[in-house]
């Protein structure tokens, strides 16, 4: 079913409670006609009684099936526009990190920013996960290499740099600066010496968020930037194993 069929399947639903309403007065009146013709209150009474009770049956039931039409409609269109995570302008603040000054929630080490370009807001929460595992529920990776890693870097939970965001919910259209305050997991010898030229390696920053849309339906984007020196970015690495979203 399309947007558009559940649209008019709640008009529907409207007109259908709309219909029930109108033949229900129209039987009640012709009731009231015939028992006065034939002077019969008791009758009349009990007429007036069930007409009443069938109306206010036929209205609860068209009013179940009017909400049932519209929780329809709400998870088709969720299901069709899911929310839609991207990590874009990667940076590491070199001389920062070089200056042995310990991180702040001003002056964090390095940021990515994050957007929700989906039609549904995106909800990221630590209550994911298993309460005896470590919160990999949104965490950044610097890593020193030729290559990205064989094995997924941010599942060890001194890897976690959490992205936090008001009340856990990222809106559709939103967007959040992700800072880096600990970078511990990388050896700052050998990330100075790839930063300066001094060895073959690349510097990535490699990130993952898992998060869910308004029906629960848990989803996660990954990402991997890769250090140009030439224009001193980080650009998108282009393997697949690391830049995909869910």
């Amino acid at each position: 079913m399309t947007k558009g069929h559940s649209i008019l399947a709640v008009w529907g639903g409207f007109l259908a409670t709309l219909t029930f309403w109108l033949y229900i007065d129209i039987t009640q009146s012709r009731a009231a006609e015939w028992c006065a013709a034939t002077e019969i209150s008791c009758v009349r009474g009990w007429i007036d009684a069930l007409s009443g009770w069938a109306g206010a049956l036929v209205a609860t039931g068209a009013l179940v099936g009017l909400l049932r039409q519209l929780k329809i409609a709400q998870d088709e269109h969720a299901s069709a526009n899911p929310p839609r995570l991207a990590g874009r302008q990667a940076t590491l603040y070199f001389e920062r990190i070089f200056s042995e000054k310990p991180s702040t929630e001003k002056e964090p080490f390095g940021e990515v920013y994050v957007f929700n370009y989906g039609n549904n807001d995106a909800i990221v929460a630590s209550e994911f996960n298993a309460a005896d595992k470590p919160p990999t529920f949104a965490n950044i990776v610097v890593y020193v290499g030729r290559h990205p890693p064989i094995n997924r870097p941010f599942d060890d939970a001194k890897f976690a740099n959490p992205l936090r965001v008001e009340n856990s919910v990222l809106r559709a259209g939103g967007s959040k600066w992700w800072p880096i305050h600990d970078v511990s997991m990388v050896d700052l010898p050998t990330l100075e010496a790839a930063w300066k030229r001094r060895s073959k390696d690349n510097i990535y920053i490699i990130g993952r968020v898992h998060y869910a849309d308004t029906r629960g339906v848990q989803r996660h984007m990954v990402f991997c930037r890769v250090y140009d020196r030439k224009t001193r970015r980080f650009l998108p690495s282009g393997d697949t194993e690391y830049e995909y979203v869910t």
